[in-house]
């Protein structure tokens, strides 16, 4: 006799149907769905988790927990603001002339 197979979205048991099918994962087509855009999302999550991985550590706490509470695309304008803020910035020198492309660069110490 086969154990029951619940379903990978919500849980509940399947019904199965003999003749040599496949056993089915999901009982109905809505729940086929949400496990489709569950697995989705997970794969942007992990994507985003890669452009982090070089932060400090409590950097990347913030950013999960951010990603916890707000959907990926909020949180990647935030990341895309945290790199805007690491770039070295050129201010121009005032002792620097007219026509003359001399300046500073300065790198953000703030992370």
């Amino acid at each position: 006799m086969r154990q029951p197979i619940l379903c990978g979205a919500c849980g509940t048991r399947v019904p199965q149907v003999g003749g040599g099918h496949q056993p089915r994962r999901y009982c109905n087509d809505a729940c086929k769905q949400r496990a489709y855009r569950t697995r989705q999302e997970e794969k942007k999550r992990a994507a985003m988790r890669q452009r982090w991985a070089g932060y400090r550590p409590r950097t990347q706490e913030l950013l999960e927990s951010a990603l916890r509470y707000h959907e990926p695309e909020v949180v990647n304008l935030m990341l895309e603001a945290l790199e805007a803020e690491c770039e070295p910035e050129v201010v121009k020198s005032p002792a620097a002339g007219e026509g003359t492309a001399r300046g500073t660069i300065v790198t953000p110490d703030r992370l």
